[in-house]
């Protein structure tokens, strides 16, 4: 199927709408039907309900402002605070965290025999949370004072209990001698008020001695805290300067923590906006997130420029088709068991120019091939393992000149093919031509695309695109929508048949009502280099746009839009650049991939997991809004970086700021840490039961 899932540059995403033109001008449609009824006979299949499309009542007022840059340059640096020499450059793990014993990253602290207490090894690009331990001097002097300090203290309660009781006893001596006054003698009287007011001394002494043993545990205590370092912010790693082992001074820097807590972006807006756009507002962030196709899948190799590319529908195990220039059609089984990812070369005698695929709904697995013979070949894909070289049929009937697009009707009971300004429909069990469409385009036409409704969308370098009613004899034009950019030649239709991608502009897309031709959502990209080319496609479920960019600034790029809203704007998640940035020829979608081919003759897949976004709405608020000249006025925002952001929004990277003034004020999103990230209190010192072992030093005897 000619661009199967990807058509045109096109940028929105389906499932509502797109903001364009509000007028029927603006997507052009004309009012002309055809001068008398056309007896097309019965529908040519099945027709289904018409797709439901949401309407927005109005369409969103956005300022877009593009190439807005990130700035996220406030660091922490993390110094020693005393002398000593580097035991771990890691976070402690929460007590009873399960960790695998031979894993190198997991280290311990010298003084942790029983090995309580694991610690992380941290590297560059690890992200930490405010208040988490990220380094740790040998303390054992800290320890062994704690230790002595403790002793000392337990010791001095303990006199204080001894010497209590024993004041205790004489009081109740001295309350004896008192009571029986005929036989106390003076002298037995003074020796035990003597005697009580030594046990008050040692009391007072011990207590004197306790409070100092506290004061000198506190004391040690804090030193041994400043033999840990903190993370002050929380953020990702950025640089580290030591090593374990290493001996360091009090003010040395151990690391650096890029924050995560306050990212600024700043970009420029016109003027006139200045007083529209206030401190407080809330602000859509579209970071510019390129990504790269999946290495690890591999790719097709031809020695020409590959000219389209289609996805067979098997559901576990389905199979990339792409064409080229250089006379071949390849079979890609890309989904199939590691190791055997065949491939299998389909050979033309022409170039070929177009390839089609049987949908889901068909139940069959046939593929199409146009080349620039004029004639189509069918070719049986059904069984992945074993694909033959050979075509099952050719139709007899040829095109004047090479076929440029091709489409199967939802049954796979016919397909439409279109060559310069022909388009046929073929009859496919009985390998012929049923009809020709009436020369309505007056240039080339470069998408065809069947809907459920029995009906035919058809674009041209006319400018205009064509929905047609199909039936058992004949087409007939019933409406026709004018005024296109022409940049897109493979223009994506929704799966329900509703919608169609429009390139109304070089930098935007809307998506179209074919009901009425009116446009019901907009992707638009406000960067003026930023040019839609050569195809906009929606994914199998609508909720996703692809498009792919021309000559300019997103040269060797395409771009991942989600669906706006009724009367709202697509929003841009990903941007897939090619090796080398090859400049995008064709795309089609699969069940969870998708697949471009380039002009440098490479076929590339990106797996679903790399087109999403983090899934979070990245929101910003305006901070202040400074005109800085007639024209021009500078906006600054500010925003957290979202979980999963690490990344993606990095220091002097650029992204694209919408704000709609309609919003209300914003309110920024929590920064939540990492997995494994929280801060872990540290725990109470406990001293093992023999005491502290001080390598290198015999234990004193008792």
């Amino acid at each position: 199927m000619r661009r199967k899932w990807m058509i045109a540059p096109v940028i929105g995403l389906v499932s509502l709408g797109l903001p364009a033109c509000t007028s029927s001008s603006a997507t052009g449609e004309s009012a002309k039907v055809a001068a008398a009824p056309v007896d097309v006979g019965a529908p040519l299949y099945p027709a289904e309900a018409a797709e439901k499309i949401p309407l927005a009542d109005s369409f969103e007022q956005t300022v877009v402002i593009p190439n807005a840059v990130i700035r996220m340059d406030k660091k922490q640096t993390v110094a020693a605070e005393v002398d000593g020499k580097m035991e771990i450059l890691g976070t402690m793990l929460p007590p009873g965290t399960v960790v695998d014993p031979k894993d190198p990253n997991i280290m311990y602290d010298p003084n942790d025999k029983e090995r309580q207490l694991p610690f992380q090894r941290l590297r560059i690009g690890m992200r930490v949370t405010k208040g988490q331990t990220v380094a740790l001097l040998n303390d054992l002097e800290a320890l062994v004072q704690i230790e002595s300090s403790q002793q000392v203290r337990l010791a001095s309660e303990n006199a204080i209990k001894e010497a209590t009781i024993g004041a205790k006893k004489i009081e109740e001596v001295l309350n004896m001698l008192t009571k029986y006054k005929e036989t106390q003698s003076a002298k037995e009287v003074l020796e035990g008020e003597a005697t009580l007011a030594r046990y008050r001394e040692n009391i007072f002494t011990s207590e004197r001695e306790k409070a100092k043993a506290l004061g000198d545990e506190k004391r040690a205590m804090v030193m041994r805290n400043k033999h840990r370092s903190y993370a002050a912010v929380t953020g990702v790693i950025t640089n580290t300067m030591v090593e374990p082992g290493e001996v360091v001074r009090a003010g040395m820097p151990l690391m650096e923590i890029l924050s995560l807590e306050d990212v600024r972006i700043e970009g420029t807006m016109e003027a006139h906006y200045a007083d529209t756009v206030k401190p407080g507002m809330k602000v859509m962030i579209e970071p510019t997130l390129p990504v790269g196709p999946d290495m690890k899948a591999g790719r097709i190799s031809h020695r020409q420029e590959v000219t389209d590319v289609a996805v067979t529908s098997h559901p576990n195990r389905p199979q990339v088709i792409s064409t080229s220039v250089d006379g071949t059609a390849t079979v890609w089984d890309a989904m199939g068991p590691a190791g055997k990812k065949m491939q299998t070369r389909l050979a033309h005698n022409v170039a070929v120019r177009s390839v089609a695929t049987t949908g889901a709904k068909s139940n069959k697995f046939l593929a199409a091939t146009g080349g620039d013979d004029g004639r189509i070949r069918l070719w049986d894909v059904s069984n992945p393992d074993r694909i033959s070289d050979k075509p099952v049929s050719e139709f007899s009937d040829a095109h004047a000149s090479s076929v440029h697009a091709l489409c199967f009707s939802p049954d796979a009971r016919y397909l439409v093919s279109a060559a310069g300004r022909e388009v046929f429909v073929w009859d496919i069990a009985n390998n012929k031509k049923l009809y020709s469409l009436p020369s309505e385009h007056k240039d080339a036409v470069t998408t065809v695309k069947f809907t459920p409704q029995a009906k035919l969308v058809t674009a041209s370098r006319d400018k205009t695109v064509r929905v047609w009613t199909l039936g058992d004899k004949g087409a007939a034009v019933e409406r026709t929508i004018d005024h296109r950019k022409a940049n897109v030649d493979a223009l994506g239709v929704s799966s329900g048949g509703g919608r169609v991608l429009f390139d109304q502009e070089d930098g935007r897309i809307e998506v179209v009502s074919l009901a009425d031709g009116q446009p019901v959502g907009t992707i638009q990209n406000a960067n003026s280099g930023a040019r839609f080319a050569v195809l906009a496609a929606f994914s199998p479920d609508d909720s996703y746009v692809l498009t792919a960019g021309g000559d300019g600034d997103m040269r060797g790029e395409l771009q991942v839009w989600l669906a706006p809203k009724p009367g709202g704007r697509g929003a841009e998640v990903r941007r897939l650049v090619t090796p080398e940035r090859a400049m995008p020829t064709c795309a089609a979608f699969g069940p969870n991939f998708v697949v471009v081919g380039t002009q440098a003759g490479g076929v590339h897949l990106w797996t679903q997991d790399m087109l999403k976004g983090s899934g979070t709405e990245r929101v910003g608020r305006v901070v202040s809004v400074m005109r800085s000249d007639a024209r021009n006025a500078k906006v600054r925002v500010e925003t957290s970086a979202v979980t999963g952001d690490i990344g993606l929004m990095q220091d002097k990277s650029t992204a694209t700021l919408i704000i709609r003034p309609g919003d209300q004020p914003a309110a920024l999103p929590p920064l939540t840490p990492a997995p494994g990230s929280a801060a872990v209190p540290v725990p109470d010192v406990i001293i093992p039961a023999g005491g502290i072992s001080i390598p290198g030093l015999p234990m004193p005897k008792k």
